[in-house]
């Protein structure tokens, strides 16, 4: 779990999609929070919890014939943990309601576990206001982690902590997750 915020930030969501992208989201430690100490955040369409105050990384992906911006927002709170909400607008043709849409879903929940080299060890389907997600639990011997991804209207949301082995705090990991609130789109 050494390289989980590392290889998870973007590229499992990238790779579900099949976008030509890598992404390395860091930010300095010293600046950071500790995990306990959470505080409002709101960004693209959303309002979360974090420790500290995120980094935030903007990028444009190619989807298809389309460009897409996609904003990052991470904190690391150590060395050997990090929390981080991904935010990738959905070419304006993007149907939330499609077929594709539930596929670009199952991809991401299939391929996370292959793409973050850890055992997904529980997963689940649920709604967020009406809107689909899914929450991956991540497991190997170095660590811990969860993600959740989220489709709403065109905007994908993909939430993501984890860290090794003793950084990595279930407790914390959970009220990143459940702090996350959409706002206006």
């Amino acid at each position: 779990m050494k390289k989980f915020l590392a290889a998870c930030l973007v590229p499992a969501c990238i790779a579900a999609i099949a976008i030509p992208v890598n992404l390395v989201i860091t930010s300095n430690p010293a600046q950071a929070a500790p995990a306990q100490k959470f505080q409002s955040f709101q960004g693209n369409g959303f309002a979360i919890q974090m420790p500290g105050t995120p980094k935030m990384e903007t990028a444009t992906v190619s989807i298809g014939q389309d460009k897409s911006p996609m904003t990052t927002y991470a904190t690391q709170v150590s060395a050997k943990m990090g929390y981080a909400v991904m935010v990738l607008e959905m070419p304006v043709s993007f149907d939330p309601k499609s077929k594709m849409a539930q596929d670009l879903l199952n991809n991401m929940e299939k391929d996370s576990g292959k793409m973050l080299k850890s055992k997904v060890v529980a997963k689940q389907s649920f709604t967020l206001s009406g809107n689909p997600g899914r929450e991956l639990t991540l497991s190997d011997p170095d660590g811990f982690g969860k993600t959740r991804i989220f489709l709403v209207q065109n905007r994908l949301y993909m939430l993501i902590a984890g860290g090794e082995s003793g950084q990595a705090n279930k407790q914390n990991i959970d009220t990143f997750l459940r702090s996350f609130k959409l706002t206006k789109l």
